[in-house]
């Protein structure tokens, strides 16, 4: 072949992909702000929520998993249904992010143009109670669903001062009065696990100091023992100030792997930092959700 041949196909190509190129229309683009959460207060509690990422659908074609907010190209003209998965981070780690399998999919419908963006804001809600059992406590009565554990000398009591209540009219605030402050409490529920079926924690809190997170496991065998799985640490930004932050964990993953289990509770601990000039652990919205 010769050299002025090969040249001559060069050009060709080049000219044949840079036709294409001009011929190809510009992509329409949908924007995503953030995903918010509807619920039914009486069957799921609050729709406190912390969405970090999302997995965008054209009808049922993934188009691809984003982190919030995102502009995603669309090169469909057509009129399409777009749906979004809502995903968070297990234990706030960026580097597990999972679908959120009680959350449902988001539906909206949206007119593709070349060259026009749209914005649309995803709502979500949590699957039906047919599907899954909810149990929480949003320290909204005039007691609440905790009960001391032995050796705590700190009460949890709900706290109706406005700087302290994240929503609603109260919060539980752990009382860390003196320096020997020890609180301990768990959840007066004993909560069954369907083996295999995912299960997770949410928990919304604001802290300037440690406190623990566990499960309490009753086995068949009568044993009964504390299961360590997450240290909450202060939630204080860089300038200084307290924020409210809010905590999901995988249950499943951690129940799964215990045999012969019966039951668990929750079990919350606070052991005063004398280091701490004054100490404040606040929780809301501490919620369990189980697949049936």
């Amino acid at each position: 072949m010769s050299k002025i041949y090969i040249l001559l196909l060069s050009v060709s190509l080049i000219a044949f992909i840079s036709s294409c190129k001009k011929n190809q229309p510009a992509p329409s683009y949908v924007y995503i702000p953030e995903i918010r959460v509807n619920s039914n207060y009486a069957q799921h509690g609050s729709n406190s929520s912390k969405i970090t990422n999302v997995k965008v659908y054209n009808g049922n074609q993934l188009i691809g998993v984003y982190e919030l907010p995102i502009n995603v190209p669309f090169i469909d003209f057509s009129q399409s249904k777009i749906r979004c998965l809502a995903l968070i981070e297990n234990y706030g780690f960026s580097s597990q992010i999972q679908d959120y399998v009680f959350y449902e999919f988001s539906e909206n419908d949206i007119f593709h143009e070349s060259n026009k963006q749209d914005t649309i804001h995803p709502v979500v809600s949590y699957i039906s109670t047919s599907s899954a059992d909810y149990w929480y406590e949003d320290f909204e009565s005039f007691g609440h669903s905790f009960v001391q554990g032995q050796n705590s000398n700190a009460p949890l009591v709900i706290t109706e001062n406005s700087n302290e209540v994240y929503e609603g009219s109260g919060s539980g605030k752990f009382e860390l009065l003196t320096d020997s402050s020890y609180s301990k409490y768990l959840t007066e529920e004993e909560f069954v696990y369907p083996s295999n079926k995912p299960a997770y924690l949410e928990i919304d809190y604001q802290n300037n100091q440690e406190f623990f997170f566990s499960l309490i496991i009753d086995a068949e065998n009568q044993a009964r023992y504390k299961m360590p799985v997450y240290q909450f640490n202060p939630t204080i930004d860089s300038n200084g100030q307290l924020y409210w932050n809010k905590l999901y964990i995988d249950l499943g993953s951690l129940l799964n792997g215990i045999v012969d289990l019966e039951k668990f509770e929750l079990c919350f601990e606070v052991q005063r930092n004398t280091s701490v000039s004054n100490s404040v652990v606040l929780i809301d919205n501490v919620k369990v959700i189980r697949a049936k």
